[in-house]
């Protein structure tokens, strides 16, 4: 949705300097491809979930994943926590519509689009030293408040960066699998 989309009608005692505000901020949103979220409820109609719904995600999220275990190379295990249908629905939603839109560092590789572990080794190719490493539980080390400042940053509301930021992390970390 796009500030060019929708029809704003101010009531007639609204000042032109707060007028102006509401339609850079729309505009700003839609110079970046971000989609415009005025509330938790216009929320709850762009994924199609009723506002009620969402809050119950996202005050009791651990009901709506399913935890199970695999395997690790090292024989150790891995938790997985795989969102279920309607907080999947959610967070994919949150993926293309609102992450894969933000502009990322060159160098970053993983969980890019279109990206590949063949494109990023042929980067290291004809190096004399390439340095390999694995963070344990990566997803486990980012805090909700960090996903939360990333919407923030991006210039939600407070309030609807953090309904995304629940939806998102589960006991207040991105969680394994989501």
């Amino acid at each position: 949705m796009t500030a060019d989309a929708i029809e704003i009608v101010f009531a007639e005692d609204t000042k032109p300097e707060h007028e102006a505000i509401i339609i850079s901020y729309m505009k700003s949103f839609r110079d970046r491809r971000l989609p415009i979220i005025l509330s938790s409820e216009h929320l709850s109609l762009l994924l199609g979930i009723k506002e009620a719904a969402l809050y119950s995600i996202s005050n009791s999220v651990n009901a709506f994943y399913r935890t199970f275990y695999v395997r690790k190379k090292n024989g150790g295990q891995r938790q997985i926590s795989a969102p279920l249908p309607l907080l999947l629905d959610a967070q994919q939603w949150i993926l293309s519509e609102i992450l894969q839109k933000i502009t990322i560092h060159p160098a970053a590789k993983a969980y890019k689009k279109g990206s590949s572990i063949k494109e990023n080794a042929r980067f290291h190719r004809a190096q004399e030293c390439v340095f390999k490493s694995d963070v344990e539980n990566f997803f486990g080390s980012i805090p909700d408040f960090w996903v939360f400042e990333l919407f923030h940053e991006l210039g939600y509301t407070k309030s609807i960066s953090r309904l995304l930021a629940g939806l998102c992390c589960k006991d207040g970390v991105l969680p394994q699998g989501a």
